[in-house]
Formats: structure tokens, C-alpha cells, sequence
């Protein structure tokens, strides 16, 4: 981590399952406001599938959609973060006007 780097940590009680009643940890949210700006920040479970990162929930499968893209273009597995037992990727996007 450089010096410009800021560390973030949410507290794993800020989580809320947000996965189908199956598997509700499948998918975490949270919220968080940088410089005033409020954004959603979701958790995907993922785990190895012939040698691959792929989300542990297919029915979230459109959500994932364009990180697959992404991470198809850079070539390998997004770092993911423990969250309790489970392995998760974390995205963060704005939210709407």
C-alpha cells in the first residue's frame, strides 16, 4: 500500500445479508459516503471452479455480469476478503441521482 492509499474497514456487524433465503450471506450490503458522496458497497461470495473465481450464487449471475468482463480483461481472480467463514469479492459503485 502506498502513501496515498486510504484503509477502510467494515465492520463485519455493518453487513447485511441480502442472498435469496437459501443462502442469505451469499450476497452482503452495506453503505458508506466518501467526500459527501454515498455508495453501495456489495460483498459477492465467490469460490474456485475449475481453477476459476466464479460467484457462489448463480442467481446473481446478471449482477456479476460485468465484473466477470473485467476480470476476464485483466486476467486472473479479483483479491477477495474474509467476511466471517466465507470468501467474498467487494464492489463499490455510486449512488444514483
Amino acid at each position: 500500500m502506498d502513501s496515498t492509499s486510504i484503509k477502510i474497514t467494515i465492520p463485519p456487524s455493518a453487513w447485511e445479508p441480502s442472498g435469496h433465503d437459501d443462502n442469505p450471506r451469499a450476497r452482503l450490503l452495506a453503505t458508506m459516503k466518501i467526500n459527501g458522496q454515498s455508495f453501495h458497497v456489495e460483498a459477492y461470495q465467490v469460490r474456485k471452479m475449475y481453477g476459476e473465481q466464479v460467484i457462489a450464487d448463480p442467481s446473481f449471475s446478471e449482477e456479476w455480469g460485468g465484473m466477470g468482463a473485467l476480470q476476464n480483461h485483466d486476467g486472473g481472480p479479483f483479491t477477495t476478503q474474509r467476511i466471517g467463514s466465507r470468501e467474498y469479492v467487494i464492489v463499490i459503485t455510486p449512488f444514483l441521482n
